[in-house]
């Protein structure tokens, strides 16, 4: 029974650590791009 909640527990943790570090990565190529962009036309 406490197994089963406990996994749960850990799974959910996982699952929202993975999700931050993939927007966290998205935002990051996101401004190097701007950035790249940027230097080109300026």
């Amino acid at each position: 029974m406490y197994q089963k909640v406990i996994f749960n527990f850990c799974y959910m943790m996982l699952y929202k650590f993975l999700k931050f570090l993939v927007h966290k990565q998205e935002i990051e190529y996101a401004s190097t791009a701007a950035r790249k962009k940027f230097d080109v036309t300026g």
